[in-house]
Parts: structure tokens; C-alpha cells; sequence
């Protein structure tokens, strides 16, 4: 599957952090969770110190039914 890009927001920065959760996000949303958690895995593994992507990565362990793995990432 193909992510595309998303369009520019409006009125904000755009960052690459808006931009990771932009695309995970919308994988989510479309019910993509599988290559969301993929997404979201990869992207922890570049950016550890971000939070958001952490919660956004133990969404999708939700969304996947891995309850412990979400635990562990909301915290």
C-alpha cells in the first residue's frame, strides 16, 4: 500500500513529528492497523523521545489487541 503525503497544515509549523503522526494516524483511521503499528514501531525506533509518537504507537498496539504492549506505551 501507498502512503501520500498529507497536505500542508494550516496555520502551524510543520514538523516531522507532524508529519509521522499525520501518516500513522491516517493508517489508523482507514483501519490500516497492522501497517500502522509497523509505521509506528519504525518511527519509535527513530525518534525514542518523543511522546507522542510513543502514545500514538500504544494506540495502535490498542487498536491491534496487544493490551500489554499499549499499557506499557500510554503509561
Amino acid at each position: 500500500m501507498k502512503v501520500e503525503p498529507t497536505p500542508p497544515l494550516r496555520g502551524e509549523a510543520r514538523t516531522v513529528e507532524n508529519e509521522i503522526l499525520a501518516q500513522g494516524g491516517g493508517l489508523l483511521r482507514d483501519g490500516h492497523v497492522e501497517e500502522a503499528l509497523k509505521y509506528f514501531r519504525r518511527m519509535a525506533g527513530v525518534f525514542p523521545d518523543s511522546p507522542a509518537i510513543c502514545a500514538c504507537l500504544g494506540e495502535a498496539y490498542l487498536a491491534h489487541g496487544e493490551l500489554e504492549q499499549a499499557r506499557a506505551h500510554l503509561r
